[in-house]
Formats: C-alpha cells, sequence, structure tokens
C-alpha cells in the first residue's frame, strides 16, 4: 500500500518561472489569491491527462494532524505497523507514537483551527455546512472524517450545452464575502473599511431539477457512481463573468463534488492550482479552496457544487483511495470493499421486495419507496413502519375493499349511533351532521389499522399491484375531519351559550352565516403579518456564535423597528480598577457583554489600561461565564460612530444587540465611565428610535435612562470631519502624533526609569492564536511585523521586543520598511524640490544655515536637534551654567509633527536618541538640548 502522491507534485505544474528560460508549457497564466500577490504558473500536457487520487494539506501542521488521526483508524482496521507506516509515508517510530491513541488524545498543531478537531457537519447548537447538505443516521461525523484525499475526474460532463443552460435558466445574485469563526466555524460577514458589505466577486444561485436537462443525467450519473443520496445533498452554482470574477480561499465542514463549465480557469487547493476545464469534476474534503483572479481571463465559467456527507461506505473507501502509481486505477482493497458493499444492497433490496409488511403497507396505499424506507427504519416492524409513515405525512390511498369497508362503517353508525354521537346529536344540526361524520371517520381509520395489521395474502391478491396516490383533496377532506372531531370533542365540556357562539363562527368563516363571509382583502392582510411573523420568527433561530446577519434571509426580514421590544444596557469602563468594573456588571447580572469602541486606522483597539484590552476583557468574560464579542463601532476608517452606525455594520450590530437583549441581560461598552462624554451615546439613541429602552450604568451601579432627542456634542458632530482631515495628512505623510509630555515626563529621572526598564517580551504565536477569526488575525499580523521592525531598527533601545517569530511576519516587517523607507525617499524629494523652488525668491536668514533656510520650520527643528544631541556628551563640562540658562527660558520639545512616511516611528526614533545621551550625562545633555532648542525657535 504505497502513500499517495501530493497534488503539487503529481501535474505538469511550475510557479514563479522566468521568461528568460526555456519553456514547454502549454498554458500559462498569471494569478491572484491573497492581498493581490501576482503568481505565474505554468501547465503542461501531462497536467491535463492525469487524473486520480492525490493527497493535498493546507500545511504541515494540518499534514501531520491528518497522519495522527489515519494511523488510528488504520490500526482498527486491522493494518499491522509497518503497513501504516509504509501507506502513510512515515516511519514506524511515528507510527508508534500515535496509533494506540484515541481520537480526544491527539493534540492539534498550531495551524490547525479549533473546529477542526471537532465532529463534522451540523451541530446540536446550529453551527455548520449552511449548503443544504444535511445528515442521516448512516452519515459518519467524526473527527478523521474531515480530510478526503483529491479526486480529479477530467471530462465526467462532456456537454458543451450545459454552461449556457445553467446560465440562462438560473436567478443569480451577488455573494457576499464571509469568515469563520477558528474555535465554533460559525461564519462571521465581512465589511469593507466604511462599514458596508463585502461582495465576493462572482454570483450565486440555486440549482433545481430541470433547469438543465444534460445537467440532471450528469448529476444522476454522479450519485450512482459515487453512492451519493440526493435527498441529502445540497446543490448550488456560481458564475463567474471574466476574469475578475473571484472567490476566496475557504473550507467547508463537508465533502465537496466540483463541476466546471465553460471557459478554463485555476481552482486553488491549499494553494496548490489545478487549472480546470469544461466537464471536469474534482472531488474533496474539507480542504481549503478557492478561486483566484485571473486578469487575462476574458470568458465566463460556471461552477456547479454538490455538497455531501459521507456514509459510513464513503469514509471507508476515503482510507481506501490507495491508488497504483503507475496506471492511477483504484487499490484492489478499495474494488473488493466496493464489490461487497454492491452485493450487501442488492441481498438486502431481495429481502425487502419478498417481505410480507412490505405488501401489508402497500395493501394501505403507501407508496412502494416510502414503504420500503420506513421498514429499514423500523427494522421491518409493521406496526412502527405504519406509524413513521403516518407521522411523515404520508396518506395512504384507498383501494377498493377499503371503500367498502368504510361505506358499511357509516351505515352502521349512522343506525345505531355510539354514544359518543349521542352526546352531540341532541345540539341539534351542524354539531350532529360534524360529529357524525368525524366519528365514521375515526372508526374507519382504526378499522383500517386493524385490517393492515391482520393482512393477508388473500387480501393482498386484488389489490397489491395498485396503490393510488392520495390527492390534495383526500388530505384536505381529512384535515377537516380531524378538526371537527377536536372541535365536537371540545363540545362536550362547553356551555349551550358557548356552543352557539362556535356555531356561529364557523358558520361566518363558512360565509354561511348572517353576517356573511370576511372580507378578502382583510383576510390577506392577516395572512400577510402572520407569514412576516413566522419569517421574523425563523430569521431570528440563531444560535449565538459567529453573526446573526451573515445569513441573507436574516438580513432581509431582521430590523431594529420590527423585532419584539428589548432593554439594553450601556456601560463604561474610564478609569475604573476591574474588581470595581464587575461589581457594576454584576448589580444588573449582564451576561453578555459587546465591546463597541473604536479602533484605529490599523483596525487595533488602544485602551488607557491593559485590563481593558480586548485580549484580557475575553478571558475575564470567559472566566465568569459571561459571552464577550468584539464589534467596534466608529472606527477612524468609518468617520467615527455617527456615520459608522447608519452603514451595514453598524444596523448588523445593534439588531445583534437586540436578539441578545430579548434573551439575555446584555450591555454595551463604550470607553468612558460617563455616556455622555462617549460615542455609545449614538447607539443609544438609534435603539432608543426604534422603541428599545437604553438604561445608562454609572459606575455605582445606578442607572439612568436614555431620552429620545439628544442633543449630540460638538466633538461627536464633527468626528467625521476631522477624521477626513487626518485621513488626508496621513496619505500625505504629515500625520504624526502630536506628543505633549509634562516636566515631569521630561526629567531626567523619567528618562533613565524608562532606560532601565527591560523590554516587554511579546509572544508573536500566542498573539495570533488569541484571533478568534480571520478578520483579527490579519490586524494582529500587521502589528506584530510594525512591532519586528520598529525592534529591528531601534535594537536595544525597542521597548517591545517578539519572540517565536514565525517566517511571514519576518516578511512582512521586511515589505514594511521597504515601504517606509521608500515614502521617505519620496518626501525628502519633494522637500528637496520645494526647497530649490523657494530659494529663488527668498535667501537664508537669522543666523540659520543656508541648507535649512528654506525647509518647513519642522524640518530645520529636527535638523538642529540632531546636531545637538550629536554634541550632547561634549557638552558635558558646561553643565552647571547650561543648566541654569535652560531652565530660565523654559524650553521643551518641539510639538510639531515630523514630516516622513511614518511620523510616529520617527518621533520616537529622535525621542529615543535623545533618552541614549541624556543617559549618558543626564544634566549636560538636558540643558544642551533645551538651549539648542530655544537657539533655534529664536532664529527662526
Amino acid at each position: 500500500m504505497p502513500a499517495l502522491q501530493r497534488l503539487d507534485d503529481a501535474f505538469g505544474v511550475r510557479r514563479g518561472k522566468s521568461a528568460e528560460e526555456p519553456s514547454s508549457a502549454v498554458r500559462t497564466y498569471k494569478w491572484m489569491q491573497f492581498h493581490g500577490k501576482e503568481e505565474v504558473t505554468e501547465f503542461d500536457e501531462a497536467h491535463f491527462a492525469t487524473e486520480g487520487f492525490f493527497s493535498q494539506n493546507s500545511s504541515v501542521g494540518h499534514s501531520e494532524f491528518q497522519d495522527r488521526l489515519r494511523a488510528i483508524h488504520l490500526r482498527k482496521e486491522g493494518l499491522e505497523k509497518a503497513a501504516i507506516a509504509k501507506a502513510l509515508g512515515r516511519s514506524e517510530k511515528f507510527v508508534a507514537k500515535w496509533w494506540q491513541k484515541e481520537l480526544g488524545e491527539i493534540p492539534r498543531p498550531y495551524g490547525v483551527h479549533e473546529y477542526l478537531t471537532k465532529d463534522l457537519g451540523r451541530k446540536s447548537t446550529g453551527v455548520g455546512a449552511t449548503n443544504g447538505a444535511t445528515m442521516t443516521e448512516d452519515s459518519v461525523s467524526d473527527t478523521a472524517t474531515w480530510w478526503r484525499d483529491v479526486e480529479v475526474k477530467r471530462k465526467f460532463a462532456d456537454d458543451p450545452c450545459i454552461y449556457n443552460e445553467i446560465l440562462e435558466n438560473t436567478d443569480w445574485k451577488p455573494s457576499n464575502a464571509r469568515t469563520r469563526d477558528f474555535a465554533t466555524g460559525a461564519y462571521h460577514l465581512k465589511y469593507d473599511q466604511r462599514g458596508n458589505i463585502k461582495w465576493e466577486g462572482h454570483q450565486g444561485g440555486k440549482y433545481k431539477p430541470g433547469l438543465s436537462p444534460a445537467m440532471d443525467k450528469v448529476i444522476q450519473k454522479l450519485f450512482h457512481v459515487y453512492g451519493i443520496s440526493d435527498r441529502t445533498s445540497g446543490v448550488i452554482t456560481n458564475w463567474y463573468p471574466d476574469g475578475q470574477g473571484n472567490l476566496g480561499s475557504h473550507r467547508h465542514d463537508c465533502w465537496t463534488a466540483l463541476f466546471s463549465f465553460g471557459h478554463e480557469r485555476i481552482l486553488t487547493i491549499d494553494n496548490t492550482p489545478l487549472l480546470m476545464q469544461d466537464g471536469d469534476l474534482v472531488i474533496f474534503g474539507t480542504q481549503r479552496h478557492g478561486v483566484p483572479i485571473m486578469p487575462e481571463i476574458t470568458e465566463g465559467r460556471i461552477t456547479l457544487v454538490v455538497f455531501f456527507y459521507p456514509d459510513k461506505m464513503q469514509k471507508k473507501g476515503m482510507w481506501q483511495t490507495i491508488t497504483d502509481p503507475d496506471t492511477m486505477e483504484a487499490s484492489r482493497p478499495l474494488v473488493r470493499m466496493l464489490n461487497e458493499g454492491h452485493l450487501g444492497s442488492s441481498a438486502e433490496n431481495q429481502v425487502v421486495e419478498a417481505s410480507k409488511e412490505l405488501l401489508a403497507l402497500q395493501q394501505l396505499g403507501f407508496a412502494r419507496a416510502d414503504a420500503e424506507s420506513a421498514l429499514r427504519a423500523s427494522g421491518f416492524n409493521v406496526d412502527m413502519a405504519a406509524e413513521f409513515l403516518l407521522l411523515s405525512g404520508a396518506v395512504p390511498g384507498a383501494t377498493c375493499q377499503e371503500q367498502e369497508l368504510s361505506q358499511s362503517l357509516v351505515e352502521e353508525l349512522k343506525t345505531a349511533p355510539s354514544p359518543e354521537l349521542a352526546t352531540t346529536s341532541v345540539r341539534g344540526g351542524r354539531f350532529r351532521k360534524q360529529g357524525l361524520a368525524c366519528s365514521a371517520s375515526a372508526r374507519t381509520d382504526q378499522n383500517m389499522a386493524e385490517c393492515s395489521s391482520a393482512a393477508s395474502t388473500d387480501c393482498a391478491s386484488s389489490s397489491a399491484s395498485q396503490a393510488y396516490p392520495a390527492s390534495s383533496s383526500a388530505s384536505s377532506q381529512e384535515d377537516e375531519n380531524l378538526a371537527r372531531s377536536l372541535q365536537a370533542h371540545a363540545s362536550e365540556e362547553m356551555s349551550e351559550a358557548e356552543v352557539a357562539a362556535l356555531a356561529m363562527q364557523l358558520d361566518e368563516l363558512d360565509g354561511t352565516g348572517p353576517l356573511g363571509g370576511v372580507d378578502p382583502s382583510l383576510l390577506a392582510q392577516q395572512f400577510k403579518e402572520y407569514e412576516e411573523m413566522l419569517n421574523i420568527e425563523d430569521a431570528e433561530r440563531w444560535n449565538g456564535s459567529g453573526d446573526l446577519m451573515h445569513s441573507p434571509f436574516s438580513r432581509e426580514h431582521l430590523s431594529l423597528d420590527k423585532m419584539e421590544k428589548a432593554t439594553l444596557y450601556s456601560v463604561g469602563h474610564g478609569d475604573m480598577l476591574e474588581r470595581d468594573f464587575w461589581e457594576m456588571l454584576q448589580c444588573h447580572s449582564i451576561r453578555v457583554l459587546y465591546d463597541i469602541r473604536a479602533t484605529d486606522h490599523r483596525g487595533e483597539l488602544h485602551s488607557r489600561h491593559q485590563r481593558f484590552s480586548v485580549t484580557s476583557l475575553r478571558a475575564q468574560c470567559r472566566a465568569r461565564g459571561v459571552v464577550f464579542k468584539p464589534m467596534p463601532l466608529g472606527r477612524e476608517s468609518a468617520y467615527g460612530m455617527l456615520t459608522h452606525i447608519n452603514t451595514d455594520e453598524g444596523r448588523h450590530t445593534l439588531v445583534e444587540l437586540v436578539w441578545q437583549a430579548k434573551r439575555k441581560r446584555t450591555a454595551f461598552l463604550g470607553q468612558e465611565e460617563l455616556w455622555t462624554h462617549d460615542a455609545r451615546q449614538v447607539a443609544a439613541e438609534e435603539l432608543t428610535k426604534a422603541g428599545h429602552v437604553v438604561e445608562h450604568v454609572r459606575s455605582d451601579g445606578s442607572t439612568e435612562q436614555h431620552k429620545l432627542g439628544i442633543e449630540y456634542p460638538d466633538w461627536l458632530l464633527r468626528e467625521e470631519e476631522r477624521l477626513k482631515l487626518l485621513e488626508k495628512k496621513r496619505a500625505a505623510g504629515e500625520a504624526g502624533p502630536q506628543v505633549h509630555k509634562s516636566r515631569v515626563e521630561r526629567s531626567s529621572e523619567a528618562v533613565a526609569s524608562k532606560l532601565a526598564r527591560p523590554a516587554e517580551e511579546v509572544d508573536a504565536m500566542l498573539e495570533m492564536r488569541n484571533a478568534a477569526n480571520q478578520r483579527e488575525l490579519v490586524v494582529a499580523q500587521r502589528k506584530l511585523a510594525r512591532y519586528h521592525r520598529i525592534a529591528t531598527e531601534k535594537g536595544p533601545l525597542a521597548s517591545k521586543v517578539l519572540k517565536n517569530v514565525p517566517e511571514w511576519v519576518r516578511e512582512d516587517a521586511q515589505r514594511q520598511a521597504e515601504w517606509v523607507a521608500e515614502k521617505k525617499q519620496e518626501k525628502a524629494k519633494q522637500l528637496q524640490e520645494g526647497s530649490v523652488a523657494s530659494g529663488s525668491k527668498s535667501g537664508p536668514s537669522h543666523g540659520v544655515d543656508e541648507d535649512q533656510a528654506e525647509l518647513p520650520f519642522s524640518v530645520a527643528a529636527a535638523a538642529a536637534m540632531e546636531a545637538e544631541e550629536a554634541d550632547a556628551i561634549a557638552a558635558a563640562a558646561e553643565a552647571s551654567q547650561d543648566a541654569d540658562l535652560a531652565e530660565s527660558t523654559g524650553a521643551g520639545p518641539t510639538d510639531r509633527a515630523m514630516p516622513c512616511a511614518d511620523a510616529e516611528e520617527a518621533t520616537s526614533e529622535s525621542a529615543d536618541i535623545f533618552i541614549s545621551s541624556a543617559a549618558a550625562e543626564p544634566t549636560a545633555a538636558r540643558s544642551s538640548w533645551r538651549k539648542s532648542r530655544a537657539a533655534a525657535r529664536a532664529g527662526t
């Protein structure tokens, strides 16, 4: 049993080939999958000729985890250690380490998300696949089922008509971008920087039988060849109009069979490009896959995707997909297993067809297929099978013999009424007639059931071959009879007045009473309102993981004003202690906390205290059993709270808050302790407008109800204007922070204390593990790359140092450094050109060097700072008199912005240079610096 060949090694694929080298490629394409990174791939003839089973993993960690699970499973299948090692391509030592363990004992390597270590499919909490695939009793869902080898079938559906038929007959709709929670697998919506829903580069649709007759035949062929059940599969279609149409890399928690029609496009499976042509089929498990951008493609492509859960036979085949490396044919164990499965299925079908129980159910008019399914589910217990069929809604058709029996029973009931009818007969007309019919129907059903339980081959001779399907009118009649029967039994406990009122109401509904029928328009309006209520109830079916509004159905039917009114709490932390903060929440039994504090342009949240950072709050809530979810509102890139609250992200956040408040005590968190000083007052105002109640919680636990129609403060009204101006400055490299330090912070003692503190160590791997989803992971990686870049530039003076730094973080830091250097060069060039242009109009003045005279004040000041900082140590001999002079002038560090691409780092860098000189001779350095700054200001 040799190990499978990897997908990225099997095909004739070469990535990143130089144009100068000789090429024998049949196709060469450029494509972009992640962050606009362009790749070039060549595909030769072998790529289009090779098919079969291949191994593929997202990373080394995924491969390690998969092989551990396979070692356990193959041991349970009876294989020896040497055979397992050969099949996995691993050493016997590796197999011996893992094959005796249970699945729950296998540790999760880094890179394998937590939800991949749980059972496959939809969980009891509702988390799982949302693609129409359903699980049955035969489906398997253990952890080992996540990984299936990739199977490629070329020209499985070789019909050129399929593309046009699906394209013309499908109702195409845009698809929103989503990401998954790393712990639960739940879905989160993706929003752009302004707060609007981010859409994928393709359009989606639902496939229904009949849209393409040719495709219907292909799907049936797929179901037959691979043993997929039609009832448990979900089928969707995706249309990519041209090469700009794309689908982000993602994974499903079910198995996938994917057809490609139209122009050839690349499908990436675990970042390995597979060029699929018209009619190709690929089947895989839960591998990460996507469709990248291909700018050279101008024609369209459609993928038809079938989602399904494997049964026990398919899972066993998954572990036996070991092929002959020369012929790529299925191995002998796989062929033998499929033959045994086919023979077993045929034998079971013969037993079912010859059973008397199936004949008895057919006599009652049940369809043959339904009867067979019910018998299998009930273990060939005819009574239980009949009960299953009735509960499932199957209505038996009436045979001739059963019609005669029913008529005789009705005549008997008319001539000799039962005690039940005697009760209803005194109530005259309507109830007597209805009660007679209902009781007769009940007796008929009872006798029919008795007949079915004692059915013999004699009564089957005339009706076994005929089973009349139940019509819609018969079903409606039985429903009406059941309702009348319930009314008749209920009327036995009702007074005469109640019976008369009920009879009048029924007459009005029938349109035969003195008040006539109900107004059709009014009835239609009532049904419309009732339907809307049911839709809202269905849209609110959510388990609390991920985003409520990720579903298009929820976005269509849920809004603040339509939802049931709820009470929410508004809290802020300010400078409170952790103990005081949680005591405040406990006063109101808060069980759900949503963090709506705004983030900066990088997506990072800066809290005044470490105890109120997102990571710390998440840990605190977990320890106390409180649901915590960060959903920042009012971030810089969305231009503040007033603008952000009216976007898709703002509305969805408020709807989700109300959903939580209907079920548990829910609060939303702001920065400031007083709500009047915090942007969370905008969220409270919007909730109050929709009719909900918002209670602002003070630090002592008391509350203040939010009143509608408050007047927003000026800083909040002008926030959008300020942030737009800041965005323009940041794009121009002029948005450095204006640092205002007190005399204490500028003192030599404070500087020396800062230098004496050791650098803070940040575990890069731990930071990334704390990310809950892809959105948080991207922010964490950018932040870590910036930390590493600054630490590399400052060396021993860096305030934060990374440890356990992965290679891709180092690469990101290098790219950031190159970008910053490029921007600094561009800025210096612009300043130089500006100084040359202004030099022709005015000359140097006030004793400043000619090279610095034409520069802005901040640049001249920076040059003066650099000059005097270099001479700081040499001026130590004049420390005493210079200190008195500098102290009398009261000069301090400049508060101007440094004109560079990243002003924040530049300012910190200059400060660190000053700190290093001050540490050598604190008094002399401080006096020399202040003297030079005073001279520079006087000169300008």
